[in-house]
């Protein structure tokens, strides 16, 4: 079985074309368009790396990312923010931390997968 990603975007047709992509290449992906709910099955179940939108209707990406932080089981899992704003912050970047401008060059995106999962 392969790495369980797990994608958090608010907006139905990205969750539709990364989950089939990810899936593609041989990926388990679990995907949710609300930030309250992907954290609780992020807490319940820690995946291998979360793709989180930046920015999103009940919780952001970032506040996803902090309450992830403060959990022992989840603050080491790394994350790919999501933004489609070319002015993000790169402070954010950490080094379990990085983004990808929307829409994302998939094999880019699938060898940073692979890069901060190994």
């Amino acid at each position: 079985m392969g790495k369980r990603v797990v994608v958090v975007d608010d907006d139905p047709d990205m969750i539709t074309v990364i989950g089939f992509r990810l899936k593609k290449k041989g990926l388990e992906v679990e995907t949710f368009n609300l930030g309250t709910e992907a954290l609780n099955a992020i807490m319940t179940t820690p995946p291998d790396i979360v793709l989180l939108d930046v920015q999103m209707p009940d919780l952001t990406g970032h506040e996803i990312a902090e309450k992830m932080e403060q959990n022992e089981s989840t603050k080491n899992i790394p994350i790919i923010f999501l933004t489609g704003k070319v002015d993000f912050d790169p402070s954010q970047e950490k080094s379990n931390r990085t983004m990808f401008l929307k829409p994302c060059n998939f094999d880019e995106l699938t060898a940073k997968i692979e890069e901060m999962t190994s």
